[in-house]
């Protein structure tokens, strides 16, 4: 796919065990919970999520429909996600994020990804704009997961 990209990465240390960690990243409900905008998260089999995510730039308001695969899952501690999310005329999103979970302690586990979203048409040409939102976004989806994870464990 040609288009333009941005690149987001970081990583957190969460006093929870790896295994929980590992649970709460592969569950719909909380995917659905921590995205912001997110209609639904479902399971199609172990490794195919669909979702829905209703987003606004501008002017513009649109549903984003997610197709989520995980590849290369190595459980508990890593695995990567590709997704293509269309927009309609609008374009297509494709991303593809590593995520790592290392154990540090038996209550402690240091979570980190790279994640890296190309665009098309117009999606594409506003990627280079909108960087700092998409970054707010993952530390939100982040902020979130990790206040919920208490509730969880």
């Amino acid at each position: 796919m040609s288009g333009t990209g941005i690149r987001v990465a970081d990583s957190y240390t969460l006093e929870y065990a790896r295994e929980l960690v590992w649970q709460q990243l592969n569950d719909p409900v909380m995917l659905a919970a921590c995205i912001r905008g997110c209609a639904f998260v479902e399971r199609d089999s172990p490794q195919d999520f669909r979702a829905v995510i209703q987003a606004r730039v501008g002017e513009i308001h649109k549903d984003f429909y997610v197709d989520l695969v995980v590849d290369d899952a190595r459980a508990p501690s890593a695995y990567t996600l590709s997704t293509q999310m269309s927009a309609g005329p609008l374009g297509l999103v494709n991303g593809r994020a590593e995520v790592e979970l290392r154990a540090l302690a038996a209550q402690r586990t240091r979570m980190s990804y790279t994640a890296d979203i190309t665009g098309t048409r117009l999606v594409g040409r506003v990627l280079p704009l909108v960087e700092g939102v998409a970054q707010r976004r993952v530390l939100e989806f982040f902020n979130e997961f990790i206040s919920r994870l208490g509730d969880a464990g």
